[in-house]
């Protein structure tokens, strides 16, 4: 794809190590791996001081009903897509990453003054969800 440097790591247990190496700006992982599902190396992506803040987009052959994008309330953005995806599909997804890390930016300052910290906030599309 014209415009993007893409890297590619077919054994997930080595995806943090390759990723630590190439700092993407947006990470796709497959739902179901060999030897490590998506859900767990997201997991790890999150929990990397690193890669904690890069937006993962799960790209598997599975559709899921309302699947949308989820901005976790530590920063993280998830996204959905679909395989097999055209190439205007994965642009557009590229850039809703892009647009989802700018706003992340302003979250923890959000989150900071108007809420109280002890509460989990979610957040979906532009809605937020508090849990009580």
């Amino acid at each position: 794809m014209t415009g993007f440097e893409v890297r590619e790591e077919n054994n997930p247990l080595h995806a943090i190590e390759t990723a630590r190496k190439f700092k993407p700006d947006v990470v796709f992982l497959d739902i179901l791996m060999p030897e490590l599902d998506g859900g767990t190396l997201a997991a790890q992506f999150k929990d990397d001081r690193a890669l904690g803040k890069t937006p993962i987009v799960f790209f598997d052959s599975d559709p899921r009903e309302g699947a949308r994008p989820i901005y976790g309330a530590t920063g993280n953005y998830y996204e959905f897509l679909t395989k097999p995806a055209s190439r205007q599909q994965l642009v557009d997804c590229i850039q809703r990453c892009f647009n989802a890390v700018s706003l992340l930016a302003y979250l923890p300052r959000y989150r900071s003054e108007y809420s109280d910290p002890n509460t989990p906030t979610t957040y979906r599309g532009n809605r937020q969800h508090t849990r009580r």
